[in-house]
């Protein structure tokens, strides 16, 4: 909505720019498994999954999403697959558990670019459609933009829908509960937890439950009785059973607690491994380094020419007017504005604004040396 892209959108951008470099490695459409995925994200129904998945190891390919991996790495289980989807620094304790193990990473190109930096991880990357700008459009028309997503704004649901992407075989669930008991919000042992064990004093008490009683919450219709939720993440529940509708007979929740869904649930028998035909040469190769190189010298010569002609106008030397065509091709700048169906113009409202992101944003296109 309007309020979470003029509240992220400047981050998106950032990191989006910053991360440009890496669409020289791999897109996600490029990856397979012949392995069925067991899906794992960091609600509490993931405890009781644990010895499931410990005698299914072999066979399954593990994907967590972030904020679980901590809990499985605890639990002897090294994720094989990670969904990384945060702009903020929050989850970098997240990746502490596999800084130096061999992982598939699949990250949106907006992640925040310190989760990024392990070059042990196998990079692989996708595009959540945050908003339609002109950065978007050249690196589509030039083959450059990696797999594009919808916006999902959760992490499992995205997770679940790369899934579906990344096999064609079954996709098990659990720890996508989208509700939780007051004082238990997520599974023991990820990093919340252990953050809310480090604020405990002899005077603050449980921090765990005094933070969960704190937001605002309704009863939720979901397992154990007594459980909550809220308005945000009954629509995650919501979304998650559409993308399950478009996978029948392909989704399986292993939970035994959270939002009641209509997708088929424990006792379903684990399916044999199908044989996937492994992707196209074509489809794994490495984005055209020299032509992402030219991209990102070309969009940096052009902000740089923004910013020279504001400097001639402030001295007097340039009319507003010069500055129009060049932000025509730069709505990157604005687009989340909240005044944005009325730009670009020459008002000074809006041009000290936008050269205020122009500045920002000229220093963070860089190629490697």
């Amino acid at each position: 909505n309007r309020l979470t892209m003029s509240r992220m959108g400047p981050l998106w951008m950032r990191n989006f720019i910053t991360n440009l470099p890496l669409l020289a490695g791999k897109d996600i459409a490029g990856f397979k498994t012949d392995k069925n995925i067991m899906l794992c994200g960091a609600g509490e129904s993931l405890e009781g999954t644990i010895p499931y998945i410990r005698s299914h190891r072999d066979s399954l390919y593990l994907l967590a999403v972030d904020t679980a991996v901590q809990h499985l790495c605890r639990n002897d289980l090294v994720p094989d697959g990670v969904v990384n989807l945060e702009a903020q620094f929050y989850n970098l304790k997240d990746f502490y558990p596999v800084l130096h193990s061999r992982i598939d990473l699949f990250s949106d190109i907006t992640a925040y670019p310190a989760s990024l930096r392990q070059e042990c991880h196998n990079q692989y990357f996708f595009a959540s459609s945050f908003q339609e700008t002109s950065l978007h459009r050249k690196l589509r028309a030039l083959e450059l933009l990696p797999r594009e997503i919808p916006p999902l704004g959760s992490v499992g649901v995205a997770a679940l829908y790369l899934a579906g992407e990344l096999t064609r075989g079954t996709v098990f669930i659990t720890g996508l509960d989208f509700s939780y008991l007051e004082g238990k919000t997520h599974a023991r042992e990820t990093p919340f937890h252990d953050w809310c064990r480090l604020q405990e004093t002899r005077l603050k008490g449980d921090v765990w439950y005094s933070f969960s009683r704190s937001r605002p919450s309704t009863p939720a219709d979901a397992l154990p009785p007594g459980a909550v939720t809220n308005r945000i993440l009954e629509s995650y529940a919501r979304q998650l059973e559409d993308i399950a509708r478009t996978m029948p007979g392909r989704v399986i929740n292993l939970a035994e607690r959270g939002m009641k869904m209509s997708i088929p649930g424990p006792g379903t028998e684990l399916p044999a491994e199908r044989a996937v035909e492994p992707p196209s040469a074509a489809r794994v190769q490495k984005k055209n380094t020299t032509a992402l190189w030219a991209f990102i010298r070309k969009e940096k010569e052009i902000l740089e020419d923004l910013i020279r002609i504001w400097d001639d106008v402030c001295a007097g030397r340039a009319g507003e007017e010069e500055l129009l065509p060049l932000l025509s091709v730069c709505d990157y700048l604005y687009f989340h504005f909240p005044d944005r169906e009325t730009l670009p113009h020459t008002e000074p409202v809006f041009l000290f604004r936008v050269m205020k992101e122009a500045r920002s944003l000229v220093r963070r296109f860089s190629i490697p040396t």
